[in-house]
């Protein structure tokens, strides 16, 4: 997330950028999330959590990235339109970014369920005694 925010400064030419995350109902940099109590929350209107396209937010640039879960800050951006269509270009190259590595880990998830079924099906192929089988198959399943 640190590179992403560097790509936001670098997008919008803000003095500086942060990566928030809509936590216990408060935004939070994302790395400040697990920080306990409300002092790391950063303050914005209730109403940005149905944002979708970004918009000017006192003296900086607020892009959704995912509407009400993830978006960027830009403190001080250029002013204007193209400034605003670059970060909304790079909000949604993060999002697909996000959803690949999303899709990826979901992916091997499917794939160590996969090897499991297979040991299963190898075992019950090997072995000849039902009450075998159907223990082995009620240990797998509960491992899973």
């Amino acid at each position: 997330m640190a590179e992403a925010e560097h790509a936001f400064v670098r997008a919008t030419g803000a003095s500086d950028a942060s990566i928030l995350l809509h936590s216990a109902g408060a935004w939070r940099r994302w790395d400040h999330v697990d920080a306990p109590g409300s002092g790391r929350s950063i303050n914005l209107p209730a109403d940005v959590a149905t944002w979708r396209l970004p918009a000017p937010l006192a003296g900086g640039l607020f892009v959704p990235i995912r509407p009400g879960v993830l978006a960027a800050l830009a403190t001080a951006p250029r002013e204007g339109k193209e400034t605003e269509s670059v970060a909304s270009t790079l909000a949604r190259a993060l999002e697909l970014a996000l959803t690949a590595l999303e899709r990826k880990g979901l992916a091997h998830e499917d794939g160590n369920e996969l090897d499991v079924m297979q040991r299963v099906a190898l075992r019950i192929l090997k072995s000849h005694d039902l009450q075998e089988i159907f223990l082995l198959i009620t240990h797998e399943t509960r491992r899973l």
